[in-house]
């Protein structure tokens, strides 16, 4: 990680942790957070320090994700948190290993 860009992390879930912010805006803050250069570490940050409600299936699949780049292990303990019957569970399933045979095929 870029050493100049941890103060930035800090300060971005510290302005977005205010309370008025949580509910109505996750998706969108999970969106802008995409577009930081290290989003995956700031996306998790978001959700883990915030616990927004993750209820659209992007944001779901957008934080899956950026667990998957920290560890793979992490995003397929979150797939394993839905229902064997939730079409959400086969949707993660297929985005992390679809991410992961990408980034396989990158570093080839």
């Amino acid at each position: 990680m870029l050493t100049w860009l941890f103060p930035f992390e800090q300060r971005a879930v510290s302005i977005l942790s205010d309370v008025r912010l949580k509910k109505p805006y996750s998706s969108q803050i999970l969106r802008a957070a995409s577009l930081a250069p290290d989003s995956s570490a700031l996306i998790r940050k978001y959700v883990q320090c915030i616990k927004p409600p993750l209820v659209q299936p992007l944001d779901m699949e957008c934080y899956c994700l950026a667990l998957a780049d920290s560890s793979l292990s992490a995003a397929w303990d979150y797939v394993k948190s839905f229902k064997e019957d939730d079409p959400m569970r086969a949707r993660l399933w297929k985005s992390v290993l679809g991410w992961s045979v990408l980034r396989t095929c990158l570093l080839q």
